[in-house]
């Protein structure tokens, strides 16, 4: 439904509890009367008035989004991905995703476009389901494990405390030792000049 001289612009920006930004866009356009596309993440929030209005099928639009975000910078702001595959790979590794599977739900729906609530929808819908259940047992037997270790420690350090008394005794015995053998050096030493 597109003619050759328009192009299309499509972009979210998410924002994470630690305001952590990701914008995730896809560019279409017509190049001799072929549909090109470019599969983007931003690290930024883009705005298509903004960053996508002086677009040209030529590729210059991507060169300024290079260099107004990704110059100067230790870091990409914008990365540019060939392909869908390897897109769809890096919006899941972003996102933490497990599988493909809640990307494809995902595109579903906004294909569908009937979206009342999109956190709740990417809860219950896209994030793999957690074993509860084991993941509580496996932490309790950790803590379990924790504990005894802790206990094993504690009774460690009492025993260490009981035994310094028994080792100060047994310096004050070395040192009267040493001082009666030097008093008994000492006394064998009178007796021969008598």
């Amino acid at each position: 439904m597109r003619d050759t001289n328009t192009y299309s612009v499509i972009l979210a920006s998410f924002l994470n509890t630690d305001q952590k930004q990701i914008t995730l866009f896809q560019v279409r356009w017509f190049s001799n009367n072929e549909l090109r596309r470019q599969f983007g993440i931003a690290h930024v929030s883009l705005d298509i008035e903004k960053d996508f209005s002086l677009f040209d099928s030529k590729g210059s639009w991507k060169k300024r989004l290079e260099q107004t975000y990704n110059t100067n910078v230790t870091k990409k702001k914008i990365e540019f991905i060939d392909g869908p595959t390897a897109y769809a790979e890096r919006m899941s590794d972003l996102f933490g995703m497990r599988s493909s599977k809640a990307l494809s739900l995902f595109n579903q729906v906004v294909g569908v476009k009937v979206l009342e609530d999109l956190d709740d929808f990417i809860r219950t819908n896209m994030l793999e389901e957690q074993d509860s259940e084991t993941e509580f047992l496996q932490l309790k037997e950790s803590f379990l494990t924790l504990m005894d270790a802790n206990t094993n420690i504690e009774k460690a350090k009492e025993q260490i405390k009981k035994l310094i008394p028994i080792k100060d005794i047994v310096v004050t015995l070395t040192n009267i030792q040493g001082y009666l053998l030097r008093l008994e050096k000492s006394r064998n030493g009178c007796l021969l000049v008598f």
